[in-house]
């Protein structure tokens, strides 16, 4: 689809990568047209500093975009102005490692080019509620991760579930026996599984894991989606992450 200089989107910042000594490009997540990339201004200027601190990973912002002279899918913007600033996402290191961990999930997982605006209101929702979200941060991220995958359509059917049953992570379904195969959740981990499937942001406060369990459970999800959707081992900020 082409743009031209009255094209406005709403957008979700993801990631920004150095493309030369005075241009990055950013990806985000627009309303409009679904992944996008946007070529800005990121040399050493005052405002091209501020731009920066506007595209911070999950900060939202609007801009109007214009094809770019490089081709492809790539726009220039203009009139970019942040909307969520209020919210100070990075001025909590806690938030902010979320934010990027989040941000890097959201552009692995939602590669469409369309507009599709109940995930849109998913991912604003999601920024809303990690902002304020207080008992319970250290585990937000994996409530965001299992509302994803229901989202994508990759979520498996919990009133399949009896007690003392297995979870195959392959095949996404309840077992009363044990698969034949190394990709699946024992009868304690299925059971703490169902239950992390029917949090919600009022019941998070209520889950008790450390580090090392937290770790494990986000391990098994990134596994399930790359059983079923696609690959979240490769993640940049994934190593940082584990350390949170």
């Amino acid at each position: 689809m082409g743009a031209d200089t009255n094209d406005k989107l709403n957008c979700v910042a993801l990631r920004l990568i150095r493309f030369s000594d005075s241009q990055s490009i950013l990806s985000a997540y627009s309303l409009e047209r679904g992944k996008v990339s946007l070529l800005l201004s990121t040399g050493n200027s005052p405002s091209a500093r501020r731009l920066k601190a506007l595209v911070m990973p999950l900060n939202t912002f609007t801009c109007r975009i214009s094809s770019s002279r490089k081709g492809g899918d790539l726009y220039r913007v203009a009139d970019v102005m942040g909307t969520n600033l209020h919210l100070n996402l990075h001025m909590d290191p806690r938030r902010a490692m979320i934010a990027t961990f989040m941000a890097d999930v959201i552009g692995a997982t939602i590669t469409n080019v369309t507009s599709e605006p109940l995930l849109y209101q998913f991912v604003t929702q999601s920024i809303q509620e990690l902002a304020y979200i207080e008992k319970g941060l250290q585990n937000y991220h994996l409530l965001f991760m299992i509302r994803l995958g229901h989202l994508l359509g990759i979520a498996p059917d919990t009133a399949e579930w009896h007690k003392g049953w297995w979870f195959d992570l392959l095949q996404g379904t309840f077992t009363p026996t044990p698969p034949l195969h190394t990709h699946m959740l024992n009868q304690k981990e299925t059971e703490d599984f169902v239950k992390l499937q029917r949090l919600n942001i009022r019941t998070l406060k209520a889950m008790r894991a450390d580090r090392q369990q937290r770790n494990y459970i986000l391990d098994r999800i990134i596994e399930y989606y790359g059983l079923h959707h696609c690959r979240l081992d490769r993640m940049p900020s994934l190593d940082v992450f584990r350390s949170f």
